[in-house]
């Protein structure tokens, strides 16, 4: 764990900054299938929430959030109009919830097998993509 995640304030903030982004992350999902926002401007919102979560997670000990910060950068690059899109992302956003909820210490490679490897197999993205 790095200096930064021992802080609890830090690791606070960056939980209230992620909620704060998944709190936008669904409002994005439900704007666009509503028709408001156009798909091109949701994925790239969406690709810039995913990439802050995954660049932050690691450092404020939730690797987890990383992988699957991760994951929605590579499905988004690399599937944009999948036919499962909408579900995909609904799972990816439900995930980065239900991981946020665990504490640093329960980022342990048992919970990734729960969490992101599901995940990552929804996404079914090449090997090399993430």
């Amino acid at each position: 764990m790095t200096a930064a995640a021992a802080d609890p304030a830090l690791i606070d903030s960056y939980r209230e900054w992620t909620a704060n982004a998944l709190a936008e992350f669904g409002r994005l999902l439900d704007d666009w299938h509503a028709g408001t926002l156009p798909a091109d401007a949701a994925r790239q919102r969406l690709f810039e929430i995913g990439h802050n979560i995954k660049g932050m997670g690691a450092s404020f000990g939730y690797p987890l959030m990383s992988d699957a910060g991760a994951l929605l950068c590579s499905y988004l690059k690399l599937k944009p109009g999948d036919p499962r899109e909408r579900a995909v992302l609904e799972a990816l956003h439900n995930g980065l919830q239900a991981i946020l909820a665990l504490t640093p210490e329960q980022q342990t490679p048992a919970m990734a097998a729960r969490l992101v490897t599901p995940l990552r197999l929804l996404c079914d993205l090449p090997d090399i993509a993430i």
